[in-house]
């Protein structure tokens, strides 16, 4: 019993690992978003 107990430890954390990169992956995204943004504003700026 104390191998599958140590089985489904290591599954909890590579979970919790895919879990955090899907995070940390999203707010990438989302700041990659954000600096296009920035940038077709300053684009505008410019050509006023």
């Amino acid at each position: 019993m104390d191998e599958e107990d140590d089985d489904m430890d290591g599954a909890d954390v590579g979970m919790a690992a895919t879990l955090d990169n899907t995070v940390k992956l999203q707010k990438l995204d989302e700041m990659k978003c954000r600096l296009k943004e920035m940038e077709e504003e300053v684009a505008a700026l410019r050509d006023t």
